[in-house]
């Protein structure tokens, strides 16, 4: 029965990881559809939906006694998590920075790099003492194989970016992208891939407020909903965080008329839509990590949402016909790169699957639905 709900569990986990991958690609589309409103806007108003309006009415009809279960889970823990959740807004907020002096593509590769390395790399490490010797060195390589799919990947988005500037090689805004110029990029880059990988670390600490909601509801509650418990004070922080940069930069700017602007009706609509869009995101990326296991499912579960998230960017480029004009060269780099990060995907399932068959021979069952806590 073990290795039958290991061969359900891993694949489903996969599965819920790509629905994380393609909500999260299909939030970006947005910024592409704006008329009235700019990119602070769109991103302020989603953001509100996103982390203050939807999640409350979700966890309470999931979890009921869900303020009971932040009471209960303690001040130390919940701060934890604000802080982490606030950590995760300002990597959203620095992303720009990044994506306007470096260019999308080396700045997306560089800050989902840093993104897994960061995240996968603290909760592999809080789980550690679980993961037996052969698992763990699987993840790792899968681990490395991600990186090195994000890094082609990055190179060929470069490339083309090369090739679409053409003869502007020589323009005032080439010139104007001097080694200081690069060197506050990549710093910035730096700086969002930390603070984005923040969202998983408060994820991981999330711990106490699941076996809290457990204890109140006299553990007739299922883990996986137990844990989206964890979501709200992780977005409280979040939410504080663009509230106070993005918002005070949309007062400073004048950009906040645009909410009620004549014809921002059309914005406002798709603003809210792709907000509920981000929490599926980061709803179907938790669950995940339960299905992956206790041992590996926010390490793992944490790469494949970001590394499937640039499969899903690819694939929306090509849609779109942004590789339309793009030469064989670069093209070959792009699909070598999608190559290697599904290689690093079937590398991790591998991973997970062989730590599944270590707890089955240690007598430690893979998580049922309605089985003990879930430690991810």
């Amino acid at each position: 029965m073990g290795l039958v709900l290991a061969l359900i569990h891993i694949p489903l986990g996969i599965a819920l990881a790509i629905g994380s991958a393609i909500a999260a690609g299909l939030f970006g589309l947005q910024y592409t559809t704006m008329r009235r409103y700019t990119v602070s806007n769109a991103s302020f108003l989603s953001v509100i939906v996103a982390t203050i309006i939807v999640p409350p009415i979700f966890v309470s009809i999931m979890c009921p006694s869900w303020p009971q279960a932040l009471q209960e889970a303690g001040l130390r823990a919940n701060l934890i998590m604000m802080v982490c959740g606030f950590g995760w807004g300002l990597g959203a907020i620095t992303y720009a920075y990044g994506f306007n002096i470096l260019g999308m593509s080396l700045a997306a590769a560089l800050i989902k790099g840093i993104s897994i390395a960061v995240g996968s790399g603290y909760a592999l490490a809080k789980k550690i003492e679980l993961v037996s010797e052969m698992s763990l060195w699987i993840t790792l390589a899968g681990l490395a194989v991600l990186l090195v799919g994000t890094a082609i990947g990055g190179k060929a988005g470069v490339m083309r970016e090369k090739e679409f500037d053409g003869s502007a090689e020589a323009s005032s805004t080439k010139q104007q992208r001097t080694t200081r110029m690069f060197a506050i990029g990549m710093l910035s880059c730096l700086v969002s891939g930390v603070f984005s990988a923040c969202v998983l670390l408060g994820w991981a600490e999330g711990e106490p407020l699941s076996k809290a909601m457990i204890d109140i509801a006299g553990g007739n509650l299922e883990t996986w909903k137990a844990d989206f418990v964890r979501w709200i004070p992780i977005y409280f922080g979040g939410f504080l965080s663009i509230f106070i940069f993005m918002g005070g930069e949309m007062v400073k700017s004048g950009a906040w008329r645009n909410f009620s602007a004549p014809g921002s009706g059309r914005d406002f609509t798709v603003a809210s839509s792709m907000g509920a869009v981000h929490f599926c995101a980061h709803l179907t990326f938790g669950l995940s990590t339960f299905f992956l296991g206790a041992a590996l499912g926010n390490s793992v579960g944490f790469a494949l949402h970001i590394a499937l998230a640039l499969l899903v960017a690819a694939a929306i480029g090509f849609y779109n016909g942004e590789w339309a004009t793009a030469s064989k060269k670069a093209t070959w780099w792009i699909g070598s790169s999608i190559v290697v990060l599904i290689l690093g995907v079937a590398v991790l399932a591998f991973g997970t699957y062989v730590q599944s068959q270590h707890e089955l021979g240690s007598g430690t069952e893979p998580p049922a639905i309605e089985g003990e806590t879930s430690e991810s």
